[in-house]
């Protein structure tokens, strides 16, 4: 879980995401991340790896493929709530994380989220 202290952030201004490292024991880091990220929205890395291998953070859109339920949308926005990140370990419908597909992110592809079935 030592991907658990990775970042990023969407820098709105700009309209990059920017991926970073916060080390809590590591006063750089801490400056960092109030200066040069300040005002834009931070997003922290799950630890969990989608079915490709790619780290899944805050704010990705995933493809959970043919195990969703009917009530369940297929593509999904990760978010964290109630100590975990849905919608992996937190509910009925709890996914594994090497069984979905990180497919984009809300800010650089938020009509991801009104995509249909294939």
């Amino acid at each position: 879980m030592e991907d658990r202290f990775k970042f990023r952030a969407w820098y709105s201004k700009d309209k990059e995401m920017i991926y970073f490292d916060f080390d809590l024991l590591n006063d750089e880091s801490r400056a960092f991340y109030k200066v040069s990220i300040e005002g834009s929205e931070k997003m922290q890395c799950t630890g969990l790896k989608d079915k490709n291998g790619k780290l899944i953070y805050e704010g990705d859109i995933i493809d959970i493929g043919d195990g969703y339920y009917e009530d369940y949308p297929r593509y999904q926005e990760v978010k964290y709530s109630h100590g975990c990140f849905h919608p992996f370990n937190c509910s009925d419908y709890g996914h594994e994380p090497d069984e979905v597909e990180v497919i984009g992110n809300i800010y650089e592809n938020p009509e991801l989220l009104n995509k249909t079935e294939e």
